[in-house]
């Protein structure tokens, strides 16, 4: 189940603060003393000035857009985790507005936190599955447990699991902001896949977190000559994801490669070549 706090009083935590707090945690921030973080970053929604500071300087330095995506922005990167600013708004037809995925169901590869900072906040629906029950496969059926519904209101923290908790965000009824924390996927060698659930929470609809590795091995292996050579590697020595796509690419330019495909050691890898 997720993690929620209604903390009253935490006392006033400044940005540089909170910061220094989370590095001091390092490989544990995820994992231990959920309590603590939880206080540090209630504390941090008393400073009312950090974000709208952040926001300016956003405003001055690059006013068109930013690298992540039209309504998320990264404040601050550490080894263990990532601090990133999120504006909710009603969808506006705006490029990046899909990061949000309003009213579809999904989990996270990562665990995280985050802190309702300003507006009413978004309604949550969030039931709980154990990711390393499923192969992952489209159409693929899933048992969960729990049914929370919840809003991420101003003060409130909320502590999500990756790989465990599903949840199906609505629009919030005007502008609300939210300050998250994120755990690094590389640093704790996270090698999940993020999956869309479909609207019962009951079945897989389709991989999220893909990467370009899928276009560039069916690129490579179109145009054919020593990029194959290289896509050969990922199907032998990648995780299981770029095994799968670079397997299916290969099998999809020389039917030769399919019986290398069927004896992976991963069920997944297996079933997306079939």
């Amino acid at each position: 189940m997720t993690l929620i706090w209604d903390i009253e009083r935490a006392g006033l935590v400044r940005f540089g603060d909170a910061v220094r707090y989370l590095e001091s945690m390092g490989d544990r921030l995820f994992h231990e003393d959920l309590d603590s973080t939880a206080e540090v970053l209630r504390g941090l929604f008393d400073d009312r000035d950090f974000i709208s500071s952040f926001l300016q300087k956003v405003l001055i330095c690059n006013p068109e857009g930013n690298d992540y995506s039209s309504q998320v922005f990264v404040m601050h990167r550490s080894k263990y985790f990532t601090l990133r600013v999120v504006l909710w708004e009603a969808p506006q037809g705006l490029p990046g507005e899909e990061i949000f995925l309003y009213e579809l169901p999904h989990d996270h590869d990562f665990s995280f936190f985050t802190l309702g900072y300003y507006g009413p906040g978004y309604e949550t629906v969030v039931k709980h599955y154990d990711h390393s029950s499923v192969v992952g496969l489209p159409g693929e059926g899933v048992s969960t447990d729990g049914n929370e519904r919840w809003l991420l209101k101003e003060q409130r923290v909320v502590f999500y699991e990756g790989g465990k908790d599903i949840h199906c965000q609505m629009p919030p009824s005007s502008l609300s902001i939210s300050f998250n924390v994120l755990q690094d996927i590389n640093a704790f060698g996270i090698r999940r896949r993020q999956y869309e659930f479909d609207r019962d929470f009951s079945q897989i609809r389709r991989v999220i977190n893909v990467n370009p590795v899928s276009l560039l091995v069916r690129a490579a292996c179109a145009l054919g000559g020593e990029g194959v050579k290289y896509v050969e590697e990922i199907a032998s020595t990648g995780g299981e994801y770029e095994r799968a796509v670079a397997f299916k690419a290969l099998v999809a330019m020389d039917s030769k490669y399919r019986l290398s495909a069927l004896k992976d050691e991963s069920i997944y890898v297996r079933a997306m070549v079939l």
